[in-house]
């Protein structure tokens, strides 16, 4: 849906970099996020969704005719290094 909506605006060259799950005990390390909210989020949700609640996406695009800038092509490098390597 998320990568339907990039093209539907006229970006190009849409591509996922990273994607990464994040369960209950990754957002305990969040300030965003009470104990009372991550206890809640314990009871209501069943055991098997707690480790893969929510998903970091990041993702890489160009609109037409606008050269993507060294810095993208950087850090589109390093990310697809660090995913070859099991580190993401």
């Amino acid at each position: 849906m998320l990568l339907k909506k990039f093209f539907n605006v006229g970006f190009e060259g849409i591509e996922v970099v990273e994607r990464k799950a994040f369960g209950l005990e990754d957002l305990t390390r969040y300030p965003l996020f009470t104990p009372d909210f991550i206890d809640f989020m314990r009871r209501i949700m069943p055991p098997h969704r707690h480790a893969d609640l929510v998903f970091s996406i990041v993702i890489t695009a160009h609109k037409p005719g606008v050269p993507m800038s060294r810095t993208t092509e950087s850090a589109h490098e390093f990310s697809a290094v660090r995913s070859r390597d099991g580190t993401c």
